[in-house]
């Protein structure tokens, strides 16, 4: 039936306090869908960075590896076959030295591995999974200094967050050798934690710093800063104990290389080889293994093949 008379006061007040409780629960239901939204809207953005951070640490991972490589293939062969006290304390020295973050000189005999001592240096240091960049000062780019300047072409831009050596880093002209000591100068004394580490800096030298300032073949500022961080590089005539397995290591990579299968060598070439003086050192060494493997006949290395 329908009511023709009025509310009563406490009727009117029962419909204010129902509507004002329906009110409540529209409102809290309404909070509630919209946190179970916000909610929704925030695990899918959490759900798509961390496929982002997952996607990035990949690829940090990967970057790291391919940094890290070169690196290690470098230094292996340094590494593999140092078995002389003077190859031994050469990479002991370097062990050390490295992990102080300074720029470092490798005295290095003309014909000496410098970038596998330098890749051994590299990988002991805090710039281990940086890159490892080389450049030979004699080089006409590296002798440019608009190129060291540029920040698309410049080596201390291509080397960051690892190392750069320069081999015969003497050689390179008076205003880029002052470049170099800016930036050596201007370089942070202590870094952020996710701040990238400026390019490291090898020097590969002939002679010691000092000598070389006075001849006028090195900046001043360079040749002090570098004054106690040179080490001299073992010459291969300093190496008796190593000659061996440098000879093993060559003939097994050029044979594998040509046909497969490693070149070995007869006791008499080997001694042979052992009472050679190799003014070059391994770059005379390795480039008589491969001429005289290019015309040996058989699998083994013979004294007439050698002579």
């Amino acid at each position: 039936e329908s009511r023709n008379s009025p509310l009563t006061l406490e009727e009117a007040r029962a419909l204010r306090s129902l509507s004002d409780r329906i009110s409540s629960l529209i409102s809290v239901s309404a909070a509630l869908a919209r946190a179970r939204e916000r909610e929704l809207s925030a695990q899918t953005r959490a759900d798509v960075l961390e496929a982002e951070c997952e996607r990035l640490s990949h690829a940090i991972g990967a970057q790291t590896a391919r940094h890290r490589w070169p690196a290690e293939r470098l230094a292996r062969g340094v590494r593999t076959t140092a078995f002389s006290p003077g190859a031994r304390l050469a990479l002991e020295g370097l062990e050390r030295m490295s992990r102080v973050d300074a720029p470092l000189a490798l005295l290095t005999p003309p014909g000496v591995d410098a970038e596998g001592f330098a890749a051994h240096a590299h990988l002991c240091s805090p710039r281990a999974d940086g890159p490892l960049v080389t450049v030979d000062a004699t080089e006409r780019e590296a002798r440019d200094l608009e190129v060291w300047r540029d920040k698309a072409r410049s080596p201390l831009v291509a080397a960051d967050g690892g190392s750069l050596l320069i081999l015969g880093a003497s050689a390179l002209p008076r205003e880029i050798q002052e470049y170099l000591w800016h930036f050596l100068a201007a370089r942070p004394q202590v870094a952020s934690p996710a701040q990238v580490l400026p390019a490291g800096l090898i020097f590969g030298l002939p002679s010691p710093p000092d000598v070389l300032q006075q001849a006028g073949r090195l900046h001043e500022g360079r040749a002090r800063l570098l004054g106690e961080r040179q080490l001299q590089l073992p010459k291969l005539a300093d190496r008796a104990e190593d000659l061996r397995a440098l000879v093993l290591e060559g003939l097994s990579r050029f044979g594998v290389g040509t046909s497969g299968e490693p070149l070995g060598i007869e006791p008499a070439a080997l001694a042979t080889l052992t009472e050679h003086e190799f003014p070059g050192n391994e770059l005379e060494l390795f480039g008589l293994i491969a001429r005289t493997a290019a015309t040996a006949r058989g699998t083994r290395l013979t004294l007439a093949d050698l002579l």
